[in-house]
């Protein structure tokens, strides 16, 4: 996962600006905004950050190698549900019902 570095509230203000999104506009949902790294690698820094829903998040991130790996071996960022991530562990069923709660499904 990505370090936080020189980020400013002005530098984020800017990218929500660019983004055309409002602090409303961020959440968890996959309809809502996220802060992303391109290409989901790197530190979220100048340059390499950018606002996306988190339903293009989800989408970037499972083309990572990373990815792969983590679902190989049954685990997500760092054992955490990250947005639209359910938790490592979870049965079936509480997976979908998270997933539906997120509106994924």
């Amino acid at each position: 996962m990505g370090r936080f570095h020189d980020l400013s509230m002005s530098d984020l203000h800017w990218l929500m600006f660019m983004a055309r999104i409002t602090i409303s506009d961020i959440g968890r949902h996959k309809h809502q905004y996220c802060l992303a790294r391109l290409g989901d690698t790197g530190d979220y820094v100048k340059g390499n950050v950018r606002f996306i829903t988190n339903e293009e998040n989800w989408r970037e991130y499972t083309q990572t190698p990373q990815y792969e790996a983590q679902r190989k071996n049954g685990a997500s960022k760092g054992g955490q549900a990250v947005a639209g991530k359910p938790r490592a562990g979870w049965t079936e069923e509480r997976r979908e019902k998270y997933m539906r709660t997120m509106g994924y499904i």
